[in-house]
């Protein structure tokens, strides 16, 4: 260093320590259309994000600045930062607790827009866009645009001064909204513990509140309350505005209703009108694809139903693992600046994804219960030992089968059990065949079933004697002859007829 300092002109060096100075004071800007790609995405407190930013990360936070927009996915996302633009982000958990001046756009389980300090408190400058389960706006929280949302449960405590469009279960009013409310929302006689209990296996303990519209003593209701449900709401708040009340009746069959068997009927004919109609089109135009199923299904009933549960339960992950795969793909293009692609590409991905996940859960919910249905009214029409023909058969069981299930599939309060069973045992069969058929064609012999018998009969096996080569000519002529001795006195060659050599008859 001081050899290039002695080569170096005093103000030319002067120059490059003013440079430095300049870029280590600005090294907490970074430039436009930054990537985080990692398990922990942290934006410090000290850092400004020019332009946009995408983001693909197990967590995420942002204590800095982020002036553009944000894309991507945050599996658990906390924002206690700034954010100029807006947000579109997807994934299980988002806490914000800093300020966006755009729109908020989030697709997940829960959503929280929490203080984390008595200074610092959430707000959203635009509107909310929210797909989820759970979201939560607290008291000092505000949201300067419109709250547009599907989700099971939505308390808002703080202020929103846009429209509130929601569609869901649960709606709770604490704060003040200062434009027209419309809301759709369900029966305070369920409750949620059914979703509580599907989401503590992966690891999601959230509260839900018992459905219905909730306006608390606190709340202030300037302008138009417009909402529909199984009841109406008691009004503890303030409501400047007029409010009207659309009633719908749940569609619940008890046996304390008048009319529970009309609507016990007519969830019986639609279920067995559904099921026979597919059954007919099948049978008319792929008369031997049901076969095969019936009989694995009767052959192996324990393996089919463990195939179609659990094939059925990582339906529901394959699924969204398929529109991660086509986000992470369309940003990818993105990034590089092929918008066109990624335009085509996402919209091939999108429909192939469909396309996959329409023909799986038409198979599991019509086809895999078809199947048991029919299953069952073979097993009926031969257990009464009717004589008919081959066509009468399969339509007779058909029928049957098909009317049975739909009997027990509307049962009131229980009828989801056999619901389930039949899905599962028809779509275990069904991908039980779809497996032996895809091991055939890539040359996989499979282990053949043993063929049904009566139970009555007597199988013996019968040993069978190994089959002694041929003899070839060579070998008989190398093959050494034992001497055979001939005298007249010996027994058995008396009167023989003349000319008669027993040489030559015995050696052939």
């Amino acid at each position: 260093m001081p050899f290039f300092g002695r080569l170096l002109p005093r103000s030319f060096r002067l120059r490059w320590i003013v440079l430095l100075v300049c870029l280590m004071a600005s090294a907490a800007t970074v430039s436009a259309r930054e990537i985080l790609q990692e398990r922990n995405c942290t934006v410090p407190a000290n850092q400004t994000i020019e332009g946009t930013l995408f983001v693909l990360c197990e967590n995420l936070r942002i204590e800095g600045t982020v002036t553009g927009d944000i894309f991507g996915i945050g599996l658990r996302t906390i924002i206690n930062g700034t954010v100029v633009g807006n947000v579109y982000l997807a994934g299980f958990e988002l806490d914000l607790g800093g300020s966006v001046s755009g729109s908020l756009h989030y697709f997940g389980l829960t959503l929280d827009l929490q203080p984390v300090s008595e200074t610092q408190v959430p707000s959203v400058g635009g509107n909310v866009l929210a797909g989820v389960l759970r979201a939560s706006l607290a008291k000092e929280g505000r949201i300067h645009g419109s709250l547009f949302s599907s989700a099971y449960q939505w308390t808002l405590s703080g202020t929103v001064d846009g429209e509130i469009n929601f569609w869901g279960s649960r709606l709770e009013i604490s704060g003040i909204v200062r434009s027209p409310i419309y809301a759709n929302v369900g029966d305070p006689a369920s409750d949620g513990a059914q979703i509580r209990s599907l989401l503590l296996p992966f690891g999601f303990d959230v509260t839900l509140g018992r459905p219905g519209l909730i306006v608390n003593n606190t709340a202030l209701i300037v302008d138009l309350l417009d909402y529909t449900g199984p009841v109406e709401a008691t009004m503890e708040g303030t409501t400047l505005g007029a409010v009207t009340f659309h009633r719908v009746f749940p569609n619940r069959v008890t046996f304390e209703q008048p009319n529970t068997l009309v609507i016990y009927g007519r969830e019986v004919l639609r279920e067995f009108t559904s099921l026979v109609v597919v059954g007919l089109l099948g049978w008319l135009f792929l008369p031997r694809i049901w076969q095969r199923p019936i009989i694995t299904l009767r052959m192996s009933p324990i393996p089919s139903f463990s195939f179609g549960l659990l094939a059925f339960i990582l339906s529901f992950p394959l699924v969204f693992i398929l529109a991660l795969i086509t986000t992470l793909i369309v940003l990818l293009f993105l990034v590089i600046n092929l918008e066109g692609v990624a335009i085509v590409v996402g919209f091939a991905l999108t429909l192939i994804s469909v396309i996959f996940s329409g023909v799986f859960y038409f198979v599991a919910i019509y086809i895999s219960r078809l199947i048991f249905g029919w299953a069952i009214g073979r097993f009926a029409l031969r257990s009464v030992r009717a004589e008919m023909s081959v066509r009468n058969y399969a339509l007779g069981s058909l029928t049957l089968g098909t009317a049975i299930l739909a009997i027990l599939i509307s049962l009131p309060n229980i009828g989801w059990v056999f619901n389930a069973l039949a899905l599962f045992f028809g779509l275990g069969a069904i991908l039980l065949v779809g497996t032996e058929q895809l091991q055939q064609v890539r040359g996989v012999a499979p282990t053949p079933a043993s063929a049904p018998y009566a139970p009555n009969a007597l199988r013996v096996a019968v040993p069978v004697a190994p089959v002694l080569p041929n003899m070839s000519d060579s070998l008989r002529q190398a093959t050494p002859s034992f001497p055979t001795t001939t005298s007249e006195s010996s027994p058995g060659m008396d009167n023989l007829p003349p000319g008669f050599d027993p040489d030559k008859f015995f050696r052939g």
